[in-house]
């Protein structure tokens, strides 16, 4: 057993030795582009209540007949409803990430003396964030503001 086995095996040891990068940064610009995308949508679909106000169909007071018809007020709604349900469970997510709590300094140590025996360049798996609340372990293992 090596690699990621190995290393996930050592990992599932000891719940507190499951030490994971967050992605905040990551996670957080696919929230602004799902939010930035539901925003065009919003304005493509205040664009086609408008024509379809001033054509005297009001084809969306009525789901049944947007359904039937295959209407393109229709097909923008699913898909307005899906982003919204991707965009909402994404931000409960980051947001149940932020509140995940800082590793302790025992479990960092023991991790990390595991990975060193084991791989070169150790420094790039704790590169960066650690799940935990605002606070990523810089390169010398130190806990340091995000």
């Amino acid at each position: 057993m090596d690699g990621y086995e190995k290393l996930s095996w050592f990992m599932g040891t000891k719940p507190g030795l499951a030490i994971l990068r967050r992605f905040s940064a990551l996670g957080m610009s696919n929230l602004l582009y799902m939010q930035a995308q539901l925003v065009y949508l919003k304005l493509e679909w205040a664009a086609m209540v408008k024509k379809d106000i001033e054509s005297g169909r009001n084809v969306r007071h009525s789901v049944h007949d947007m359904i039937i018809t295959g209407d393109r007020m229709w097909r923008k709604v699913l898909e307005i409803r899906e982003l919204v349900k991707q965009y909402n469970d994404a931000a409960l997510q980051q947001y149940q990430i932020y509140k995940l709590e800082i590793p302790n300094e025992k479990d960092f140590r023991t991790l990390r003396d595991f990975l060193t025996s084991l791989l070169e360049g150790v420094d790039n798996f704790f590169h960066g964030e650690t799940m935990g609340r605002g606070k990523y372990r810089g390169h010398d293992g130190s806990i340091e503001p995000s």
